[in-house]
């Protein structure tokens, strides 16, 4: 009998435990970000099925008088896909050094999705598989749509429509719009008038609902992208 019942009551503190050794599988997050690696190498995440979460730790703080630069650009002779607009889903990541953060080409899609600006043509990009973030840039009036495919809405994907359009551009996107669906439209102004300014649009795919934020930018010249950050909004 003695046997049975200290059998009992180890079982019991086992039990017991179970709730506090869970609970110390999270000690290594806080404020919602785990696994940061290093400051070269923010957005390094491991892949993920699009039907689990997103890691958290999607995006870097992006803060007022930081530094933006797009290394990638736009790319020359863009052409339309059967009228469809042009996929340019590019795997990217954020560097940052010093102040400054820098959007460049990524040999993997882990990091992070971008889609690059073409001023004659709608484009788009789906999330690479496992891809924390997706963003694109730079506007200074252009428009934003964010939209999932029909048939799996964990397939999410962005476009970039420019403006002033071209016949071509409205085309694409009209076509292109009736085959998904579209979660989110809008324009993005020119973000400070009185000076060469643009913004940058990124999406938390680690939220839920996933959270859009604007980087606004003081550019160097008109049209450009690259300089001091002032204002980070999230939409």
């Amino acid at each position: 009998m003695m046997v049975k019942i200290s059998l009992v009551k180890a079982i019991a503190n086992v039990l017991a435990l179970l709730p506090l050794m869970s609970a110390g599988q999270t000690q290594g997050c806080s404020n919602g970000k785990c696994g940061l690696e290093d400051e070269t190498s923010l957005l390094q995440v491991s892949a993920h099925t699009y039907t689990e979460k997103r890691s958290v730790l999607a995006l870097p703080d992006f803060a007022k008088n930081d530094e933006m630069e797009d290394s990638i650009g736009s790319p020359s002779n863009v052409q339309s896909q059967g009228g469809a607009p042009p996929d340019l889903s590019t795997n990217a990541r954020i560097t940052k050094a010093g102040s400054k953060f820098t959007i460049s080409g990524s040999q993997d899609g882990s990091h992070g999705t971008w889609l690059p600006y073409v001023a004659s043509h709608t484009t788009i990009a789906w999330a690479r598989h496992g891809a924390p973030w997706i963003g694109t840039g730079p506007y200074s009036g252009c428009e934003f749509a964010i939209f999932h495919d029909k048939n799996n809405i964990n397939r999410v994907g962005i476009a970039h429509i420019p403006k002033p359009d071209t016949d071509e551009s409205v085309a694409e996107w009209n076509q292109f719009k009736a085959t998904v669906k579209v979660l989110n439209h809008f324009k993005v102004p020119l973000p400070d008038p009185t000076k060469y300014s643009a913004s940058y649009i990124f999406v938390d795919l680690g939220a839920d609902p996933y959270a859009i934020s604007r980087v606004d930018v003081h550019a160097a010249t008109m049209g450009g992208g690259n300089g001091p950050i002032f204002a980070v909004t999230k939409l």
